[in-house]
């Protein structure tokens, strides 16, 4: 028998996406040489000036080039970036990963490419400079405490069987787009853990969420802002960390009944005509757009969270075919499980991640996001049979 812990992969995780925030901070944005100009806020809410001179900064510091133009989207957005931030963070992730699991008992799904000899430098500087100072993650010695009553292993006989059953989903940067145009509220670095596809664990950290008293303190992974993380696995109620707290499921909610307004989130940069079919089955119906896939998520996971403000809340989470990958969706869909409520495609089926075949990431039947509260009125709206749920 084989086994791997997969309460280490997500400690890993986390901390190789809190170093990466660090190496875009400190090293592109230099942060640390503005500190006495820049008030005690996140980088994300400064004010527009500052984020001016800032994102000037980070065009200085990284390469950008378009991937792909998009068909579905409108204006800028239909250009598919990537940046430098993009492949760095991706190969920080996977160099630990890859460091702290010699046998790699899992397979990774990211959606950057193969890094180069480059990218596999500056990532392992990267680590060396600031992976190797986050000894813990926030909140892990209650986690591992909670952890411990169920146990953290997965088993299987041969390595190739561990490797089809446990799945990490890499997003370096979730909204790339917004990355450098300074919408940066927006973009996440996101790894989703998946158990014989269904997703478990997963790291979601607000790359602008940070102060610069929080980049420059030797104790900064303590108190990041930026942070969310969940674990899911077994049969005791989630461990779940949101922007820098531990919280726990809103106690008491209100079903969405057959007459009430269902909020609805979707991309503001999507064509409208690919939303028209499902949102006349929704109505009535508030629309809200947003971008970034996992930040419009993480609307939906706010919703679930107990003392989240309702301005921060959605019921429904839409994207259509073929428009978002399932490492967009990986590590949000973690909490949404976690918290009661589920993503479907837009047939009805439930979102899961196989690792067998050729395209592991395609959502080819879009995405119908729902929380606890209005999974039932979403079926009974759309018609999706009982086994939907």
């Amino acid at each position: 028998m084989v086994s791997v812990d997969l309460l280490h992969v997500l400690t890993v995780c986390v901390r190789g996406a809190l170093a990466a925030q660090r190496y875009i901070a400190l090293e592109l944005l230099k942060v640390q040489e503005l500190e006495t100009q820049l008030p005690a806020l996140p980088i994300m809410d400064q004010d527009p000036q500052t984020k001016k001179v800032l994102l000037a900064l980070l065009h200085q510091a990284v390469t950008v080039k378009v991937k792909e133009q998009l068909s579905n989207k409108e204006d800028a957005a239909a250009m598919d970036l990537v940046t430098t931030a993009d492949v760095v963070t991706q190969a920080v992730v996977e160099h630990v990963l890859r460091d702290a699991f010699s046998d790699m008992p899992f397979t990774i799904v990211g959606e950057e490419e193969v890094a180069s000899v480059s990218v596999k430098s500056l990532a392992e500087r990267c680590v060396e400079k600031y992976y190797r100072e986050l000894t813990l993650v926030p909140y892990q010695t209650e986690l591992e405490a909670h952890a411990c009553r169920m146990g953290s292993q997965v088993t299987a006989t041969t390595w190739k069987e561990l490797r089809e059953r446990v799945g990490v989903f890499i997003d370096p940067i979730d909204g790339t787009n917004c990355f450098v145009e300074g919408l940066w509220e927006v973009p996440l670095t996101l790894v989703g853990l998946t158990l014989d596809g269904v997703p478990v664990a997963g790291v979601v950290n607000r790359v602008f969420g940070f102060s610069v008293a929080q980049m420059i303190s030797e104790n900064s992974s303590r108190s990041s802002t930026s942070l969310s993380y969940v674990w899911n696995f077994g049969l005791k109620e989630p461990f779940i960390v949101h922007e820098g707290r531990r919280v726990v499921p809103a106690a008491t909610y209100k079903i969405v009944s057959a007459n009430s307004v269902l909020r609805v989130i979707g991309s503001s940069t999507t064509k409208s005509q690919c939303f028209a079919d499902v949102l006349e089955k929704l109505f009535p119906i508030e629309m809200h757009g947003a971008r970034g896939a996992g930040n419009k998520l993480m609307f939906l996971i706010s919703s679930m969270l107990a003392g989240s403000p309702s301005v921060q809340s959605c019921d429904v989470f839409i994207s259509p075919e073929d428009t978002i990958k399932k490492w967009d969706t990986c590590a949000p869909h973690a909490f949404i499980v976690a918290l009661g409520g589920e993503l479907h495609t837009l047939r009805g089926d439930v979102v899961r991640y196989s690792l067998h075949g050729k395209d592991l990431a395609r959502l080819s039947s879009g995405v119908l996001g729902v929380s606890r509260r209005s999974k039932l009125e979403v079926a009974r709206r759309i018609k999706w049979s009982s086994s939907s749920l």
